[in-house]
C-alpha cells in the first residue's frame, strides 16, 4: 500500500511518529513505575522508623485548632462521627480547640449536650455558603481572639485515625505546613466507592507518606492539611 511512498523516500507522517510515540509511552510508564517504587520504599521505611521510635509519644503536646465548616443537614451524622473520633484521640483536651462555623440554622441544630467534645460554634453571617468563604471567615475570627498553635482543616465527611492528632502535633515542631492522613466517608457498597476508597488508602499510605519521608514536597488536599497560625497570618 505504501510502496510508492517508500520508493520515493516519503513516509506518511502518521507512520513516522508512531515509533516516537511508542518510545515516549515506554519512558513515561518507566518513570511512573520507578517513582511509585521509590515512594513505596520511603513510605515503608518511614513507617518502620515511626513504629520503632514512637516519635509522637515522646513529643510534648502542641496547641491544635480543628476548623470544620458545617452547612448541610446531610453532614450532621458525619459531623457527629468526626467529633466522636476526635474525642477518642489520646490527646490533651487543654491543647485542642474545635471550631465549627455555618449558617444560623446549622449552629442552632448543634446542642452542646449532644456533642461528643467541647466545641466553639460560630454563626457565619455571609450569603456565600461554601467551604472556602466559611473557613476564611472563621480563621479571621480565630486570629482576632488570639488562637495560636496550628490550624487543622477538616470536613464533616472526613475520617481520622486514632493517633491523628498525636501524629500531627509531633510534625508541627519540624514543619510549618503539612498534609494529614485522612479519608472521606464513601459509599463502599458500589464498585466506584470501593475504587475511590482504595485510591484514598493508596494515596495516604504510599504517595503522601512516601513524599514526606523522602523529604519531597507535599501535595495539599482540600481537607486534612495543617498550617501553623503564625504562617497563616502572613499569607
Amino acid at each position: 500500500l505504501f510502496s510508492p511512498f517508500l520508493r520515493n523516500g516519503l513516509v506518511p507522517m502518521s507512520l513516522s511518529i508512531i515509533p516516537v510515540l511508542t518510545v515516549l509511552v515506554y519512558l513515561v510508564s518507566a518513570f511512573v513505575v520507578i517513582r511509585q517504587a521509590v515512594l513505596m520504599f520511603f513510605a515503608e521505611r518511614g513507617r518502620q522508623v515511626d513504629l520503632i521510635k514512637r516519635v509522637y509519644h515522646t513529643q510534648p503536646s502542641f496547641p491544635l485548632c480543628v476548623v470544620i465548616p458545617y452547612y448541610s443537614e446531610e453532614q450532621y451524622p458525619h459531623l457527629m462521627e468526626l467529633l466522636a473520633a476526635l474525642r477518642r484521640q489520646a490527646y490533651p483536651a487543654k491543647d485542642l480547640t474545635v471550631e465549627i462555623a455555618g449558617p444560623d440554622w446549622a449552629m442552632m441544630s448543634l446542642s452542646a449536650e449532644q456533642l461528643p467534645v467541647k466545641v466553639n460554634t460560630r454563626t457565619y453571617p455571609g450569603e456565600d455558603i461554601q467551604d472556602g468563604p466559611i473557613v476564611r471567615w472563621l480563621i479571621e475570627r480565630c486570629h482576632a481572639q488570639g488562637v495560636n498553635g496550628a490550624f487543622i482543616f477538616l470536613k464533616p465527611e472526613d475520617i481520622v485515625k486514632p493517633d491523628f492528632l498525636q501524629n500531627v502535633a509531633s510534625r508541627c515542631y519540624e514543619n510549618q505546613v503539612m498534609q494529614g492522613f485522612v479519608a472521606s466517608r464513601l459509599n463502599t457498597q458500589s464498585w466506584l466507592g470501593r475504587l475511590l476508597a482504595l485510591r484514598q488508602r493508596m494515596q495516604n499510605r504510599i504517595d503522601m507518606a512516601g513524599r514526606y519521608h523522602s523529604g519531597a514536597g507535599l501535595n495539599l488536599l482540600n481537607s486534612g492539611f495543617v498550617i501553623k497560625s503564625d504562617v497563616l497570618e502572613k499569607v
